[in-house]
């Protein structure tokens, strides 16, 4: 999802996204944002105050998102908070791949409770999951890939059965979550 072109706050995001897709985000101004929407610098800080303050914007984004992922009171409060993860990840920095791997396991959680007659919301979220443990695995906290990993089990476990998975799979998820440690009960001194 792009950000709405109504508003001038979004439509300086997405003429961000759209130098940023075509020159490269270390390449970005605000006066070349400015520039493209015909503005003056001036509006540009009257919603950014840097370009720090605009790359993070996609941080509100994914936290809006685990707000209506959080209690979503139909389908499509979980299909918002897709479209907000997918805003989020346009907007995080590729230089930044554990917030980016954060930001994707949400998704992932998003479409792992995604209503559906078709197992592809759980393939897609199966998806999210292990392209976020690629870069969890190295840079991630133990509970963060073991939460990963969980949450890839039960995926697994649900797509073994409609025979979109192997149950070992979805097993071995769960074996690594344990190994992680993140569930052991600390001993009593």
């Amino acid at each position: 999802m792009r950000a709405d072109p109504s508003s001038a706050h979004d439509r300086i995001i997405e003429a961000t996204l759209d130098l940023a897709d075509r020159f490269g985000w270390g390449q970005v101004r605000l006066y070349d944002v400015a520039r493209q929407l015909k503005f003056e610098p001036g509006e540009i800080r009257r919603h950014f105050r840097d370009l720090d303050a605009l790359g993070d914007a996609w941080l509100m984004l994914a936290e809006i998102a685990m707000g209506l992922q959080t209690r979503p009171k139909e389908r499509a409060d979980v299909e918002a908070a897709i479209r907000l993860y997918d805003a989020a990840l346009e907007l995080c920095p590729a230089e930044e791949p554990l917030l980016r791997a954060r930001v994707t396991a949400r998704k992932g959680t998003a479409y792992q409770t995604l209503p559906s007659e078709t197992a592809e919301p759980l393939e897609v979220a199966r998806d999210c999951f292990e392209a976020a443990l690629l870069v969890l695995a190295k840079n991630g906290s133990p509970e963060e890939q073991a939460e990963a990993e969980m949450n890839l089990g039960l995926v697994l476990q649900t797509l073994a059965a409609a025979g979109r998975a192997r149950l070992t799979d979805a097993i071995a998820a769960y074996q690594r979550a344990l190994d992680r440690g993140a569930w052991a009960v600390p001993a009593k001194a």
